[in-house]
């Protein structure tokens, strides 16, 4: 038997504890470019139904920044917290603009009404 399968083996054959009071949540956070409407990244971070996630968006989007990214909005909870919820895993998402090459400054009324549309979405 190769050393793989039976790694797989002896991981399927151990007893795992389980308390089931804790429910493991799952939060997925996605950067989305709304010019080329292309993921650029997701973050997944999971943790105990109520605890507070560890997380912050803001280094990520000072580094798309670097990039040639501008933020268009961050739909990410300050405070957020792991919740079990009925359809799955917790989605947010943080929506970027990819500036034009020699751009430096984004197109704020364009941004305003990427804003509006998704705020008026969610």
């Amino acid at each position: 038997m190769g050393f793989a399968l039976q790694g797989l083996m002896t991981l399927m054959d151990m007893d795992y504890e389980t308390n089931a009071d804790e429910v493991t949540c799952v939060v997925h956070i996605m950067y989305l470019d709304d010019r080329t409407r292309e993921w650029l990244r997701t973050d997944t971070r999971t943790g105990r139904d109520g605890a507070p996630i560890a997380y912050s968006t803001e280094q990520r989007v000072r580094e798309f920044a670097d990039a040639g990214y501008a933020l268009v909005d961050d739909f990410y909870p300050r405070r957020a917290r792991y919740r079990s919820v009925p359809s799955g895993d917790q989605i947010y998402t943080v929506h970027l603009y990819s500036l034009h090459h020699g751009e430096k400054t984004a197109d704020h009324g364009f941004m305003n009404r990427v804003r509006r549309i998704w705020r008026a979405i969610w």
